[in-house]
C-alpha cells in the first residue's frame, strides 16, 4: 500500500475488532454505525471516559464531517496495532475483547478522509482527563498553575474553572500529531513508525471488508 501523504479519498487499510454479533449485523444490514449513547454510557461508566468520547466525536465532526445518524459514537480500528512492522492486531494477544468472547478481526479499506487517526497511547490522557504534557517540566508547570489557583483534579467531575478545563481539552489535540516526538524521558517520545495508531470513523459498509478472521478472545 502506498504511503498516504495527505487526505483525498485514498483508501486506507485498517483492522477493526468486533464481536460476532456485530459482524452478523453488518452482514445482515450491509453497514454498521458506532454504538448509541445508552451503550456508551454503560460501557464508559466514568465521567472521564464520557468526556473523552464526547470530545473525540466533536473532533471527528470537525475533521471528517457530521455524524450520518444522530447520537452515534465512533467506530474504532487499528492503523498500527503496535508499530509500523506490527500493523495487524495479533489475535494471540489478550485484551481485544472480554475473555472468552467470540469475535472477528475485519480488514477494511476505507477512504482516508472518512477516518481520524490518533496516537493510542496518548489517547489515555483524554480517557483519564489529564493534561497532555510532552515533558516533566511542562507537567509540573501546569500543576503548579492549578495549585496557585487553589484547583485540583476532582474525582466527581471536570475542573470548575472553564479556562483550565479548556486548556486540558486543547492539550489533547496532541494525539493527532503523529509525527511529533516528545521528550526522550517522557510519554509520547515515539516516532510515527514506533507508535500504536488508532482510527476512528462513523460507519462501516460490508463492501469495505477485505478479510474476515474469526477468533475467541483471550
Amino acid at each position: 500500500m502506498k504511503k498516504l501523504l495527505k487526505k483525498g479519498n485514498a483508501l486506507m487499510l485498517v483492522w477493526t475488532i468486533q464481536s460476532l454479533q456485530v459482524w452478523e449485523k453488518l452482514q445482515q444490514d450491509g453497514f454498521i454505525y458506532g454504538p448509541g449513547p445508552d451503550l456508551i454510557n454503560r460501557v464508559t461508566e466514568s465521567w472521564q471516559w464520557q468526556t473523552a468520547y464526547q470530545w473525540i466525536a466533536e473532533q471527528m465532526e470537525r475533521g471528517i464531517g457530521k455524524r450520518p445518524k444522530p447520537n452515534i459514537s465512533p467506530l474504532w480500528a487499528w492503523f498500527q496495532w503496535r508499530d509500523v512492522t506490527h500493523r495487524k492486531p495479533d489475535l494471540r494477544s489478550s485484551g481485544h475483547l472480554a475473555p472468552g468472547t467470540k469475535g472477528v478481526r475485519l480488514a477494511c479499506e476505507i477512504p482516508d478522509d472518512q477516518m481520524l487517526l490518533s496516537d493510542f497511547l496518548l489517547w489515555h490522557h483524554a480517557l483519564n482527563y489529564g493534561y497532555l504534557s510532552l515533558s516533566q517540566a511542562e507537567e509540573e508547570a501546569f500543576e503548579a498553575e492549578l495549585a496557585a489557583d487553589g484547583l485540583t483534579y476532582m474525582p466527581l467531575g471536570p475542573l470548575s474553572d472553564p479556562v483550565f478545563h479548556q486548556r486540558i481539552l486543547e492539550s489533547w489535540q496532541r494525539i493527532f500529531d503523529l509525527d511529533g516526538v516528545g521528550h526522550p524521558d517522557w510519554l509520547g517520545n515515539q516516532t510515527r513508525d514506533e507508535k500504536a495508531i488508532q482510527a476512528s470513523f462513523w460507519q462501516l459498509s460490508l463492501d469495505q471488508i477485505r478479510e474476515v478472521t474469526l477468533f475467541t478472545s483471550r
